[in-house]
């Protein structure tokens, strides 16, 4: 942790610190190696494992590429996809069934390793010291395949790209071009290079849009109240 740990580091929880952070890994870590040591319920194969899908779609087959936090084969020769969440809610066994991430892995294992009996998914949600485990069938595992297959149609037919604003937006490497964000960055270089005020012509447009969302922000306010 102080090897790595700089101030570069952004924490998005206002009410969380770094140590809480630091305090909080530490215990889940803790917590998981009390429950699993000696680790001898099954045999890791790898970590970070990328596995490889191809999907026939038409004349053009597509390649879906995934990571596997750690794959490991147990002793009756099943093969099994552990991932592990730090979420703060569990989920119930039919969310996980319909878990399109997992799903694509047991498609990719049983694809890369044909002969081995099975494959089972195994969820860790260290905040919660639970582990869930589903065994996919054919029928679902089908049913995986075909809405990968659904997607990859939607992004090749899709000719516009609304964008979608989350907290993510401020890890995305395309936030500079993105059009959710074309206006925020656009003031907030003119503020930096002092710009603003010797610009009013170019920029009344902003100043308008600023004014607006400051009385929606208002109106919202009144509202709750």
């Amino acid at each position: 942790w102080s090897e790595e740990w700089s101030d570069a580091m952004v924490i998005v929880r206002a009410e969380y610190t770094a140590e809480d952070y630091r305090r909080q890994g530490r215990e889940l870590v803790e917590r998981y190696y009390k429950r699993w040591h000696p680790f001898n319920q099954t045999i890791t194969v790898d970590l970070e494992k990328k596995v490889e899908l191809e999907l026939a779609d038409g004349a053009e087959p597509v390649k879906v590429i995934g990571y596997i936090d750690r794959l490991a084969r147990a002793s009756d020769g099943w093969y099994e996809v552990h991932d592990y969440k730090t979420s703060r809610s569990l989920p119930t066994k039919a969310d996980l069934e319909a878990d399109p991430q997992l799903g694509f892995y047991a498609l990719a294992v049983k694809a890369m390793w044909p002969d081995i009996p099975g494959v089972r998914l195994v969820w860790h949600y260290v905040t919660f010291g639970e582990t869930l485990v589903v065994t996919p069938t054919e029928e679902s595992l089908r049913g995986v395949r075909e809405s990968l297959l659904v997607r990859i149609r939607a992004v090749r037919a899709a000719t516009e790209f609304p964008p979608n604003v989350t907290r993510l937006c401020d890890w995305c490497e395309y936030k500079v071009v993105c059009p959710a964000w074309v206006h925020p960055l656009a003031v907030d270089a003119a503020r930096r290079g002092g710009v603003l005020a010797t610009l009013p012509d170019a920029l009344d447009g902003v100043k308008l849009v600023d004014t607006l969302a400051d009385l929606e922000d208002k109106k919202s306010a009144l509202a709750l109240e």
